[in-house]
């Protein structure tokens, strides 16, 4: 187990557009300027510095506007591909709203398509980890299943 010592470094071998393209390293803008300057984003990221709080309320807003559940899918599974921190800050600030879309199947994919796997790497997360059961209506064949997440 570490000691509590913030201060320490990691050697992460990507800089550049290379680091923007790894979900669990991006923090797209919370990169701080030292960070930018020394991973090389200086000119790839927006001027402004966000904290993943304001990242996440900015992403909220923007997930509010979409109308249909589809829509909103696909925009939490782009964050995700993106910037994995922020997609689960998100859901984990809005757990209530997000988990049906997360985790019904969007309606324009056929029934036996199962959705992606978003639970394992969730798992660390003590405010998911207390659904345990998520009963899932599949609108296309008309079948309620009940799926155990852990």
């Amino acid at each position: 187990m570490l000691s509590g010592n913030k201060n320490r470094s990691l050697y992460i071998p990507y800089a550049g557009p290379v680091l923007l393209e790894f979900p669990l390293l991006n923090k797209g803008s919370a990169f701080s300027m030292e960070e930018r300057s020394n991973f090389n984003l200086l000119g790839l990221l927006p001027e402004v510095v966000e904290t993943i709080e304001e990242q996440a309320e900015r992403a909220w807003i923007q997930y509010q506007g979409f109308k249909t559940e589809i829509d909103k899918h696909i925009y939490l599974r782009n964050i995700q591909d993106t910037n994995e921190t922020l997609f689960y800050r998100l859901v984990e600030n809005h757990l209530d709203e997000m988990m049906p879309v997360i985790y019904t199947r969007p309606l324009a994919q056929p029934a036996s398509v199962s959705p992606r796997s978003t639970v394992a790497r969730a798992a660390s997360s003590s405010r998911i980890r207390i659904v345990t059961i998520w009963t899932i209506f599949c609108k296309t064949c008309q079948t309620i299943t009940s799926k155990s997440l852990w």
